[in-house]
């Protein structure tokens, strides 16, 4: 992929159509809201396409048949739910059939392309458990990471969440998803690449108001930049998504404390030997 994706470019990531219908959903029960009071619904240039929700065990996916990916995943983290272990890794991912024409494991066949989860299949599994850790192999929590930034800050970012955010809060919520040009640039077998991805925290603790921690990751990164360079206010993230956050919009956005900076720069690279085989992006100055 790294010779195809830096053939495209910056900006080359940006061309391209979309395609796809989501069948009868064979879903989980709907349960009570994953979100911050309200799932985000589309908005802007998005509002004429569907989403559709797909309910799993744990974590809930807002689903574009037309992007053939999630738009969002959203899920609700509490300390006791935390099993302290991680089931052994399900092998290989599986197709959602409740999405129409279905996404396959194949499509990312010689892109170059991670097949990066949204809902991060380690806390999936130390949370919500085999059943569910199963459900996040599926393709509609997956999409087109760099390497570099799957391996490097994604992974990071995933790790924050636990050690960083859950740390003496009481609850935490969590939406996270891909970020789409008008255009994706296309995998040889049609599938949509997202230009970037955001993460949100909302974390409520010590009795007081929610507060909201928002991040946005583009695809063209270094991999070893701290995650809190990609701090950012949601609204910014709304704006690029075409998503209505709700109420999550309107909650403080307080400044990283010097411990939560520390703590966030001090999280290890478990992959960086990987990902540091691959030719640096231009534009990568690290």
């Amino acid at each position: 992929m790294i010779g195809r994706w830096r053939r495209l470019g910056a900006t080359g990531l940006l061309a391209l159509g979309l395609v796809s219908a989501v069948g009868p959903a064979a879903a989980a029960p709907a349960a009570a809201t994953p979100c911050y009071q309200q799932c985000p619904q589309v908005n802007g240039w998005l509002a004429r396409r569907a989403m559709t929700a797909l309910d799993n065990d744990g974590f809930r996916i807002g689903w574009s048949s037309s992007r053939r990916s999630a738009l969002w995943v959203a899920y609700e983290l509490l300390p006791e739910a935390d099993r302290r272990e991680v089931d052994p890794r399900p092998k290989g991912y599986t197709v959602d059939v409740r999405t129409r024409p279905a996404v396959r494991s194949e499509s990312y066949r010689g892109s170059g392309f991670d097949r990066g989860h949204l809902a991060a299949n380690g806390i999936v599994s130390r949370f919500f458990g085999p059943v569910a850790q199963q459900q996040a192999m599926h393709m509609s929590n997956i999409a087109p990471q760099t390497p570099r930034l799957n391996r490097g800050v994604w992974q990071r970012l995933e790790m924050a969440e636990i050690d960083v955010w859950l740390a003496g809060a009481q609850r935490v919520w969590v939406v996270t998803g891909p970020l789409w040009p008008r255009r994706p640039a296309q995998l040889s077998g049609g599938l949509p690449v997202p230009d970037g991805f955001y993460r949100i925290w909302v974390r409520e603790r010590d009795g007081r108001a929610p507060t909201v921690t928002a991040f946005r990751v583009p695809q063209i990164v270094c991999g070893d930049e701290p995650p809190r360079y990609f701090r950012v206010p949601v609204a910014d993230i709304a704006l690029a998504s075409g998503l209505d956050f709700g109420p999550l919009e309107q909650l403080d956005e307080p400044e990283l404390t010097a411990a939560e900076r520390r703590a966030m720069d001090a999280l290890p690279l478990r992959y960086a030997r990987d990902f540091q085989k691959t030719p640096k992006p231009n534009g990568c100055t690290r």
